[in-house]
C-alpha cells in the first residue's frame, strides 16, 4: 500500500494535523506524531515508509529547513524518486535542491485543491485506476469487463457489478449493471449519489468493501422487478467523512466548509448524465438533497427527471417529484 509522506517540524504540529486529518479523508498518509528519536532504528522506519511513498509533503518553515531531521527525509525522497511537494507554511528561501519546484502556499484560496491535484492517485484510498473508455464497447457485457478488471470493480451482489469509469477530485464514478447484460446504452437511466454512509469500522475499507452496498442494492431493487429489466446506474461515491483512522465516525461525507467537494459531487454527476445517451433520468441521493436542487439548475431542459425518496416504512424508493 502506498501513500503520502508527510515531512514538518514539530513546531508546526497543530496546524500540520489539521491538514493531515483532511488528506486522511482521501489518500493514505504517512505521519509522524511522537518526534524523532535518535538511533538507526527510526533513520530505517523512514527509509522504510520513504520506499512506499508515492509523495512527500513537505511543510516549509524556516525552523523546518534548519532541521537536520526534515533535511534527511526529503533529501532521501529526492534521491529514491520521490515526488516532493513544499507546501510553504511560512515564507522562508528554499534551498537549492527544492527551488524551481512547484510550491504550493498555505494560506493561498485553494491550497488543499492545489495540493490534492498535485499527489499522485495511487495513494488515494479508493486507488486511482478506471476503466478506459476504448474498453467501454456497448457490445461488451458487465461480466466480461469485470473479468478483465476485477481488482477494481465492486461487487454489490451476485447479479450487479459496478465498472469504474471516472475518477475526480474528490468523487468516483462507477457504471453499474447486470452482469450479463451488455454496455448498450437505454433510454432511462440511474444517477445515485451516496454522500453518507452507516459507520464500519476499519477492516472493511482494507478488504475493499467499505462503503457499504446497500444503496446500489436497494436502487436497483427498486427497478429490477422481472428477470428481464436492465439498468444502467451511474453512482457517484463521495469522499470520506474522517479520517480513515477515525473509526468511530468513518463514513462517507462532505466538508461543508469546502465548497470545491460539493461542486466536484455536481461535476461527477454531469459527466454521469453527459455520457448516458438517454432522456429520462432517475436520481437518488443518499446524502444531502439540495444536491438535487442544485442539479437540476445546472441540466435544465436536458432530459426528464425523476426524484425517488426512500421510504422507510415500505422499505423501497417512492417518486415524489418528476417533470
Amino acid at each position: 500500500m502506498t501513500h503520502v509522506f508527510v515531512s514538518y517540524k514539530r513546531e508546526s504540529l497543530d496546524v500540520v494535523k489539521k491538514l493531515v486529518n483532511e488528506l486522511k479523508r482521501h489518500h493514505y498518509v504517512w505521519f509522524d506524531q511522537t518526534g524523532i528519536p535518535g538511533g538507526t532504528e527510526w533513520e530505517q522506519m523512514i527509509n522504510n515508509a520513504l520506499d512506499a511513498a508515492s509523495a512527500l509533503v513537505l511543510i516549509v518553515t524556516p525552523a523546518a529547513l534548519e532541521s537536520e531531521w526534515v533535511t534527511y527525509e526529503y533529501q532521501t525522497a529526492l534521491k529514491k524518486n520521490v515526488l516532493v511537494i513544499p507546501f510553504i507554511l511560512e515564507t522562508t528561501t528554499l534551498p537549492s535542491d527544492l527551488r524551481g519546484r512547484q510550491t504550493i502556499i498555505a494560506n493561498s484560496t485553494n491550497a488543499f485543491e492545489d495540493l490534492m491535484d498535485s499527489l499522485p492517485g495511487v495513494s488515494r484510498i479508493w486507488g486511482d485506476q478506471i476503466v478506459s473508455d476504448s474498453e467501454l464497447d456497448p457490445q461488451r457485457t458487465f461480466a466480461e469487463l469485470a473479468e478483465a478488471n476485477s481488482d477494481i470493480c465492486l461487487y454489490p451482489s451476485s447479479k450487479l457489478v459496478g465498472i469504474p469509469i471516472k475518477q475526480t477530485r474528490y468523487c468516483r464514478v462507477y457504471l453499474v449493471g447486470k452482469k450479463n447484460d451488455t454496455l448498450e446504452p437505454l433510454n432511462d437511466f440511474q444517477v445515485a449519489l451516496q454522500l453518507t454512509t452507516r459507520n464500519f469500522g476499519l477492516q472493511r475499507l482494507v478488504d475493499a468493501s467499505y462503503p457499504h452496498d446497500d444503496f446500489v442494492r436497494d436502487v436497483a431493487a427498486h427497478f429490477l422487478v422481472s428477470p428481464s429489466r436492465q439498468i444502467r446506474l451511474y453512482l457517484v461515491r463521495g469522499p470520506l467523512n474522517q479520517p480513515y483512522d477515525q473509526l468511530d465516525r468513518l463514513g462517507l461525507g462532505l466538508n461543508v466548509a469546502r465548497e470545491s467537494e460539493w461542486k466536484d459531487v455536481v461535476q461527477a454527476a454531469d459527466y454521469a448524465r453527459s455520457i448516458s445517451k438517454g432522456r429520462k433520468m432517475q436520481l437518488f441521493v443518499n446524502g444531502p438533497a439540495i444536491m438535487t436542487y442544485r442539479l437540476g439548475n445546472s441540466n435544465p431542459g436536458f432530459y426528464r427527471y425523476e426524484l425517488y425518496q426512500y421510504d422507510y416504512n415500505e422499505r423501497d424508493y417512492r417518486c415524489v417529484l418528476s417533470g
